[in-house]
């Protein structure tokens, strides 16, 4: 029999020995649900109706799975954090691809701190930072221009800060203190921190990789992070960047890279086709020519010289190359005296 609750706002339900669910009013499935607790529906029926783990296994392909009694998310036997298990929820209900969440758990499993893991989720849950298409997450950072107009760190000038670059420190150099608030490291931060407390001439978006995390310093509501690597990815506008946003950007670069990649690649094919009908021609012209009889007819200037050379090489002139191929009626003056003088008839 199942046990729940309405807030006005909120409905509790528990049944049996699974974990307390709690749904927000103006759902589809607090109406589906509570319809069904008012009819006396069966256990088995209201499992169903909130059998969350069920579509997050099917989201997934199976690759996170949810144990039905204690609601607990796991990945190759191990334990996904609260924090993820959220993410995983957002990025199911809104149809957004889980990948980026499978590779981001595979990136903190490479941490070699546990310890710097814990401090990771400290972060994430302060800030709700986006995750990207490999698993890594966006933070943000306030930089200083130097005379030359480069982007450099505020405190010590020397780490250039460019978009494009990858800043990185040895990790044993960064602090992993938690309780030093202060100290070494290179620095990233929410984008409230980067712009209210940490400031700079420009505030810019980095790319950090799990496994790059060392510290979260204590103060300041786990806002900042000190880590050993991280990428400058792009200038922040002042605005943060949700989920959706990240994946609609990812899938544009992503468009435009495959578009300019497609592109290469049909300037390589043509290219390569028209070497190809050029070797056909010169093989044709080598058929069609009689034993004394040449004809520059429909021959462009390169090929007047290509076949001239490739029938009779020792005939040819080295001057004959370096004439401009734009000046053919030289090219076929030249041609012509050359072959005549060897005893053949060009018409």
């Amino acid at each position: 029999m199942a046990n729940w609750m309405s807030t006005g706002s909120y409905l509790v339900v528990s049944i049996k020995s699974c974990r307390p669910i709690t749904l927000e009013k103006g759902t589809e499935k607090y109406e589906k649900v509570l319809s069904l607790l008012t009819s006396s529906a069966s256990d088995d029926d209201l499992i169903a109706a909130l059998d969350v783990g069920k579509k997050i296994g099917e989201f997934s392909n199976g690759d996170f799975s949810v144990d039905r009694d204690s609601g607990v998310v796991t990945f190759d036997g191990h334990e996904v954090h609260d924090t993820i298990t959220e993410r995983i929820v957002q990025f199911c209900k809104s149809d957004l691809p889980y990948l980026p969440l499978l590779n981001f758990w595979r990136n903190v499993q490479n941490n070699p701190s546990d310890e710097s893991k814990r401090h990771l989720f400290l972060f994430l849950e302060a800030n709700k930072m986006p995750i990207t298409h490999d698993g890594c997450f966006l933070a943000y950072k306030g930089v200083k221009k130097d005379r030359s107009g480069d982007f450099v760190d505020k405190h010590t000038g020397k780490f250039c800060n460019n978009i494009g670059s990858v800043v990185t420190m040895n990790r044993e150099n960064v602090n992993p203190d938690r309780n030093t608030t202060c100290s070494q490291g290179l620095h990233v931060a929410s984008l409230h921190y980067a712009k209210e407390t940490y400031g700079g001439d420009v505030i810019l978006e980095v790319k950090v990789n799990p496994c790059d995390v060392v510290a979260v310093p204590c103060d300041y509501n786990n806002e900042k992070m000190r880590v050993c690597r991280y990428e400058v990815v792009g200038i922040s506008t002042g605005k943060g960047i949700d989920a959706v946003q990240l994946v609609d950007r990812s899938t544009e670069r992503a468009i435009k890279k495959n578009a300019t990649k497609s592109q290469k690649q049909s300037k390589k094919k043509i290219r390569r086709e028209a070497k190809e009908e050029h070797r056909e021609l010169v093989e044709r012209l080598k058929k069609s020519i009689s034993t004394d009889t040449i004809s520059f007819d429909s021959l462009t200037a390169s090929e007047i010289i290509v076949i001239t050379n490739s029938l009779y090489p020792s005939v040819v002139s080295e001057n004959l190359f370096k004439l401009d191929r734009k000046n053919k009626k030289t090219i076929v003056r030249k041609a012509k005296e050359l072959l005549e003088d060897a005893g053949f008839k060009v018409i």
